[in-house]
């Protein structure tokens, strides 16, 4: 087999011939990466970095979230208070009469 085409090993190095942007030229330098830092640290710390990781990854996805909400609802917002409250409530009421009086005069027809 081919060096692509092998399994992926521990002592593994991105291969010169490897494409710089592909798949497996990153997994091979990521898996590299990670076995030397585990060796460097030991299993126990790096579990613990993991674990920190994962905690800064799901903040900042929960903070990206909430940001992406804020966007998207501002317009929404910024028009219920030029509009009011009231004026909100006039337009709904405004709405409910005509279709009532659609309903009613369509049924008289």
């Amino acid at each position: 087999a081919d060096a692509a085409e092998r399994d992926v090993e521990v002592g593994d190095v991105p291969n010169p011939t490897d494409a710089q942007d592909g798949a497996l030229f990153h997994l091979k330098r990521q898996w590299g990466e990670t076995v030397q830092e585990i060796r460097g640290k030991g299993p126990m710390n790096s579990i613990k970095d993991v674990a920190l990781d994962t905690v800064d990854v799901v903040h900042c996805t929960a903070k990206t979230a909430v940001d992406l909400a804020k966007l998207v609802a501002a317009p929404a917002v910024d028009e219920i208070r030029e509009r009011g409250a009231i004026g909100a409530v006039k337009d709904a009421t405004g709405v409910v009469k005509d279709a009532t009086v659609g309903a009613v005069t369509g049924a008289t027809v």
